[in-house]
């Protein structure tokens, strides 16, 4: 996967050697990037490869082109078209890779900066604006009065709760980040708090309005899902500057805003948390022991609140309370095996090996009962492929593939495709035939070389399987399905003849004949393929 054989410090510092060849104020350069924007949106960047931190792709253009783009030094990149560096093909490889490790939206952002910090030396040359002029309110509360008076302009406008919604996201929020501060190190904080402020203002709109559950999946999923994403981007930008001294008062009253969101709100209860969780490990960790105390006289209030509950599971995990964290889950069965999935991320992602077990052993306890629940498909893959990734990783770590293979096992059917190549890969033939069987997988639904190899390295695992495809082949009754069920007994004799079984399948073969002799087109189609002049 291209994501993992590039870094991420690569992908930015390529970005970086590109954009100074663009100047966000010229419009040939603008256009520039336009067009190479709309290559990578339509999709005509493929045949992606990297070698060495250099990416090489095709681009189909009107004439299509060969780009070689060197994320160490950018400048050595090439494109075989005889434009200048770099081209609208370079450029659209480029955010193919920006997009694949989840960068693009920054890169854009950065352009776009540039292009206001070039209209902002204008204006000041021209003597519309001071130097040094505060441009932008720099606290917390003032970010606040910001939103607010944007908000109020926005529900003015727009009286049905569906457009306010959907504007919230797609006009309010944009607005919000383009009056960002211009101090760099508290525009990831701002854009935490824009972020913040417009889900806030979005479930409001649906606590007040009464918004129906069908509108809440189909339409608002999206918007909320992409404001997590945003927020969790803010996150882990500000997180190696948390401790900057700039910050450290902004940081403290940035704390009622992420208990707000996680408390005064019922929809969407986990992406709610999953922000309040990533805001609290990520920015606001060294302010714990003052959450921990709110929390902790907070349950005493309200002592059923799922979410403070999950607040409270949250700190003692920060804290590294593994085993209380984990019999608390254990208390709402299989219920909680979603929201638990961010903090075992977390674990993967340090490389914690000494808190893994505990956890290993949750879910291998409660995911069956999760699968089994009455609950989306969408949403048991994504818990299987959120699980499958972070035990792959750790196998990859320690070697260890059985906690791996004994997952898969307890995941199934939605771990089929990676319990299928880890049997295979370990030779473990009798549990794949078990496998095939529980997932009534025909013969017919392999491709042809996966059958030869499995032809000369594992025979044995491939004769029954021969077997079972003739038996069901015969009980479908037609001339097609008679064609197919010699070729398989074809295969079988040449299989029988190579093991040295001849006996074996001369007694299979009389038999087989024998059951069928009334089926005339069967017999008829044995003949055509030299099955019965054989014998």
């Amino acid at each position: 996967m291209l994501a993992r054989e590039i870094k991420k410090e690569q992908v930015l510092s390529c970005g970086e050697n590109v954009l100074k060849y663009l100047s966000p104020t010229n419009e040939e350069h603008q256009q520039l990037v336009k067009k190479g924007l709309l290559l990578y949106r339509q999709g005509l960047v493929f045949n992606v490869k990297v070698s060495n931190a250099v990416v090489s792709a095709s681009v189909q253009d009107v004439t299509p082109v060969k780009v070689s783009l060197d994320l160490d030094y950018a400048p050595m990149s090439s494109c075989s078209c005889p434009k200048a560096y770099p081209c609208r093909h370079l450029l659209a490889v480029l955010f193919y890779v920006y997009a694949t490790s989840g960068l693009l939206g920054s890169f854009l952002e950065e352009w776009k900066r540039g292009e206001e910090r070039g209209k902002l030396a204008k204006l000041t040359e021209a003597g519309l604006i001071k130097k040094g002029s505060d441009l932008k309110l720099e606290s917390v509360e003032s970010w606040y009065r910001l939103f607010h008076q944007e908000w109020n302009q926005l529900s003015h406008r727009l009286q049905s709760p569906n457009q306010l919604v959907q504007s919230a996201y797609r006009q309010l929020y944009p607005k919000l980040k383009r009056s960002a501060p211009w101090k760099q190190e508290l525009k990831p904080l701002y854009f935490i708090h824009a972020g913040l402020f417009t889900l806030d203002r979005m479930l409001t709109c649906l606590n007040e309005h009464h918004v129906s559950e069908d509108y809440q999946n189909q339409v608002m999923f999206s918007y909320v899902n992409a404001l997590q994403e945003e927020v969790t981007s803010g996150a882990n930008q500000l997180r190696v500057n948390r401790q900057s001294f700039s910050l450290e008062s902004h940081l403290h009253d940035s704390v009622p805003y992420v208990r707000e969101l996680l408390t005064n709100h019922s929809p969407f209860l986990f992406e709610r948390f999953s922000i309040y969780r990533t805001i609290w490990l990520k920015v606001l960790v060294d302010l714990l022991e003052e959450e921990k105390t709110w929390v902790e006289e907070s349950v005493k209030e309200h002592p059923q609140s799922l979410e403070l509950t999950l607040a409270s599971l949250n700190i003692a995990f920060m804290e590294g309370r593994d085993k209380d964290v984990i019999d608390r889950l254990a208390d709402f069965d299989a219920m909680m095996v979603p929201y638990s999935l961010d903090w075992f991320g977390d674990i993967v992602e340090q490389k914690a090996w000494e808190r893994f077990s505990p956890w290993k052993d949750y879910y291998i306890q409660f995911i069956g009962q999760f699968l089994h629940d009455e609950l989306p498909s969408y949403m048991k893959r994504q818990v299987v492929d959120f699980l499958i990734q972070q035990l792959e990783e750790y196998a990859d770590e320690t070697g260890d593939m059985e906690v791996l293979i004994e997952a898969c096992h307890h995941m199934l059917p939605y771990s089929f495709g990676t319990y299928n190549a880890l049997l295979l890969e370990r030779e473990s033939y009798t549990d794949w035939l078990d496998l095939q069987d529980v997932a009534g997988f025909v013969l017919e639904d392999y491709e042809t070389s996966f059958i030869k190899r499995m032809e000369k390295e594992a025979p044995h695992a491939l004769i029954p399987l021969l077997h079972r495809a003739v038996q069901q082949r015969l009980q479908e009754k037609n001339r097609a399905s008679y064609k197919q069920a010699v070729r398989h007994l074809k295969r079988l004799k040449r299989m029988y003849k190579k093991e040295k079984k001849i006996d074996v399948w001369e007694s299979y073969f009389q038999k087989i004949v024998e059951q069928h002799k009334r089926l005339r087109a069967f017999q008829e189609e044995l003949k055509k393929g030299k099955l019965l002049d054989d014998e």
